[in-house]
């Protein structure tokens, strides 16, 4: 039976929310051939990795339904993040435990009798991990040596962009101008000189708060390439 990122997110995670599906694309709706479970995996793990190899997100309604969304569809927050204009906080977090000093990627081809042939492999080096840590990766189906370091390199940059988050708390609940909350799978600039920092990131979650010295609003902004869909492979498991 096949199943994709909708029917997976349903199935197990019907006990608990209900699973509204925002995506009609081809390629998001394509059947998961392959996921290697670890013991220490949680269900949100899983789902936030499968979707994103597909291009897709998980976020939650303000009815606290699942909803299954394509990502880089991200509108404009309508206001930047400004180091000394309504920026209260800014903290950054760059999590390792899922980097690589190398990505083997193994795979086969066929030889000139049509048959598949294993032995065919792809090394892509990560230098911003010192130690020797590596992850070995095998792709299904019949590959060229480009397709392999295709998508090797594209677990090096995903993986690197996850890794990678900053939490900002502003004033207030709405972006200065905007009649709208500040809401999550939005884009937004952020802009700061004490850091060192002027790009453009995506808003992925929200918490609004309240007490006696007002209201503030705490974002994750994390890197758009975070969400960059798995490369294509003839016939591939990744």
């Amino acid at each position: 039976t096949q199943v994709n990122i909708s029917r997976l997110a349903t199935e197990i995670s019907s006990p608990f929310v209900q699973v509204l599906q925002d995506i009609t694309e081809l390629a998001i709706n394509s059947p998961i051939y392959e996921y290697s479970l670890q013991n220490d995996t949680t269900v949100f793990e899983v789902l936030n990795e499968i979707a994103s190899r597909k291009g897709a997100m998980f976020l939650t309604d303000a009815y606290g339904n699942l909803v299954v969304t394509q990502a880089f569809r991200w509108a404009h927050a309508g206001a930047n993040l400004v180091d000394g204009k309504n920026i209260l906080s800014l903290s950054e977090k760059w999590d390792v435990k899922k980097l690589f000093s190398e990505y083997i990627v193994k795979g086969q081809s066929k030889n000139s009798l049509g048959e598949l042939d294993s032995g065919l492999s792809a090394t892509i080096k990560d230098t911003s991990v010192p130690r020797d840590r590596p992850k070995i990766i095998t792709v299904e189906g019949n590959q060229n040596a480009l397709d392999l370091y295709t998508v090797g390199g594209w677990e090096l940059s995903t993986r690197n962009a996850r890794a990678k988050q900053y939490t900002v708390k502003v004033q207030g609940w709405y972006p200065e101008g905007s009649a709208k909350r500040w809401q999550i799978n939005t884009t937004v600039d952020l802009i700061s000189q004490t850091m060192d920092i002027r790009k453009s990131l995506v808003v992925s979650d929200v918490e609004l708060s309240q007490d006696a010295s007002g209201t503030t609003t705490t974002m994750v902004l994390r890197e758009p390439g975070a969400y960059a869909p798995a490369p294509t492979v003839p016939e591939g498991t990744i």
